[in-house]
């Protein structure tokens, strides 16, 4: 059976999902899929194999995908650089991504497009969240906030 963060994979190729971490509700092709954080409990949301291929980091693959913060702060890190294009124009993010002025020519070649990158950072906190692997360790903090980059910010609302 394929995991629901692989069918938001296919849908967003398309610009055809709509994810908000607000209200804990994924639209994938028109049909919601998760609404208000309810979802049948037939699909299987997310797998770790569902990250192959957007890490970069060699051996330190096993280890980002096993940590579910890291994984968010290494997805965060690929929405930030990937490249904007016309089938972004139109879509919000809560997350704050580059300028193409300041994203380098390297960037350029190896990143997703940002549509892409969007679905894979929102996709991943929303079922992640919803999956348990995300676990808010500090219940009197309302967001966590990525060490490494002060922008990337997690409301704990999004999470539990």
């Amino acid at each position: 059976m394929t995991s629901v963060f692989k069918k938001l994979l296919n849908a967003a190729k398309n610009g055809s999902y709509k994810i908000s971490l607000q209200d804990k509700t994924l639209v994938i092709n028109g049909r919601e899929v998760i609404k208000n954080g309810i979802y049948s409990s037939e699909n299987i949301l997310i797998e770790p194999s569902d990250l192959d291929g957007y890490f970069y980091e060699g051996n330190e693959i096993e280890e980002i995908k096993s940590e579910p913060w890291n994984c968010v702060r290494m997805l965060y890190e690929l929405y930030k650089y990937s490249i904007p294009d016309k089938k972004w124009d139109d879509r919000k993010s809560v997350f704050k991504a580059l300028p193409i002025e300041l994203i380098s020519e390297e960037d350029m070649v190896l990143n997703h497009p940002r549509y892409m990158a969007c679905a894979v950072l929102e996709g991943y906190i929303l079922l992640a969240g919803l999956q348990g692997w995300l676990k808010w360790e500090r219940e009197d903090h309302w967001y966590w906030v990525n060490k490494y980059d002060r922008e990337c910010i997690v409301l704990k609302q999004w999470v539990i």
